[in-house]
């Protein structure tokens, strides 16, 4: 997951973003209010108030304009972190996959050799205590001859 600066940028800027719509949303309400006061008595007072609101809205919709690019920007670098941390991931478990595989004893086809071979070596992959005098008993890492 994505962490420290770059997600921090982008929440805060998700948080002012979400406020200043939410601002927008009210300018927006007080505007048609206005605009209604306007239609029903066109006073000087009320058309220059509704011209004030309506200027406000434009210097807050460029305000959200660059606030978005802002925010989209801090979302690229979030995008781009977590990508970095999944890739690298991605790596670290293809090499430790590539060294288990590397170092696994290596399999013995039996298809090919099931007439020639009747013998093959093992290594013992779980303990085993012997109950009895004629029974063996085995470690992991012994390798034993098993009889196919």
């Amino acid at each position: 997951m994505a962490i420290g600066g770059p997600l921090e940028d982008a929440r805060g800027l998700a948080q002012r973003y979400s406020r200043m719509r939410h601002e927008a949303e009210i300018l927006s309400t007080e505007i048609a209010r206005r605009k209604a006061r306007v239609r029903e008595a066109p006073i000087a007072e009320h058309t220059t108030k509704l011209q004030q609101s309506e200027a406000r809205m434009i210097e807050h919709k460029a305000s959200m304009a660059v606030l978005g690019k802002e925010a989209a920007a801090a979302l690229a670098a979030v995008e781009s972190q977590q990508q970095r941390v999944t890739l690298q991931r991605l790596v670290g478990a293809m090499s430790s996959e590539k060294q288990r595989r590397e170092s696994a004893p290596p399999i013995i086809s039996s298809h090919k050799r099931a007439e020639k071979a009747q013998y093959f070596l093992a290594e013992v992959m779980h303990n085993f205590n012997g109950t009895t005098e004629k029974e063996l008993s085995l470690i992991v890492g012994d390798y034993v001859v098993v009889r196919q």
